[in-house]
């Protein structure tokens, strides 16, 4: 992958926009730079060059919101099996053909917005919350690690054991931090982690700083539900365009 002026401009404008979608509603960088970045530079270095802005942007609300962290008991389950889970993804983020990928990440994105958009919320008791936190956790982390999105598993979860906000952020930030790190080490142990990739990952930042500053008082300034649903039908198209593409590399 050669960084073209091009590139690193798709590569800002990119992540920008996720940020302001996280900053406005508090999802999604990977759910929105993943697909359209693997568009034009593949899955790889998508994940690879989205994983560096997943830690900065989650990095400060692991710290804010720490002391609830030690009070949710699925947590240590769930990261625990989810680290296994991303090395695992990563060996098939790797070796897995393109076609697979494409077909992969598009239909985690396209489960995901079926789920939030037609599903009844799901309801699970506390007492369950610990047994579940392994099997989850793994599921996430494989999906993490080989397609770079993982929200159809890990907010579904989050969101089905009626957290308070504190609690719900807290975790999703730890989820994202820790899984990514672990990713970006994984990467490039594997070598897919390029100093090109990592290079455009770092300049990323102030554009993901940025665009959730943006985001957050874009929020402030329209109606949250508007938005959402623009950003998901957005998603929903990119996706199905992944989809098809991959069908067609088959």
């Amino acid at each position: 992958m050669e960084a073209t002026v091009i590139t690193v401009l798709l590569v800002l404008s990119t992540i920008f926009v996720g940020s302001v979608m996280k900053g406005a509603i508090g999802i999604g960088l990977p759910l929105l730079a993943t697909p359209v970045l693997s568009m034009y530079l593949g899955v790889p270095a998508a994940v690879s060059i989205v994983s560096i802005p997943i830690v900065a942007t989650n990095f400060g609300q692991v710290v804010k919101f720490r002391r609830e962290l030690p009070r949710q008991r699925y947590l240590a389950p769930f990261l625990a099996a989810g680290a296994v889970g991303v090395v695992v993804g990563t060996v098939v983020l790797v070796n897995a053909p393109v076609a697979l990928l494409e077909i992969g990440l598009g239909g985690a994105v396209l489960t995901y917005l079926a789920i939030q958009t037609f599903l009844p919320p799901l309801v699970i008791p506390d007492r369950l919350s610990r047994t579940l936190g392994g099997p989850v956790g793994f599921l996430t982390g494989l999906l993490q690690g080989a397609v770079g999105i993982s929200s159809v598993v890990s907010i579904t979860f989050l969101q089905a054991l009626k957290l308070e906000r504190p609690a719900f952020v807290g975790s999703i930030s730890a989820m994202f931090l820790m899984f990514s790190a672990i990713q970006i080490v994984a990467l490039m142990v594997e070598g897919t982690m390029t100093l090109e990739r990592a290079g455009l990952g770092i300049l990323s930042l102030l554009a993901a700083a940025v665009g959730m500053a943006v985001g957050d008082r874009f929020a402030s300034r329209m109606t949250v539900t508007i938005f959402r649903r623009a950003i998901f039908a957005m998603l929903a198209f990119l996706a199905a365009m992944l989809v098809a593409n991959g069908i067609t590399l088959l």
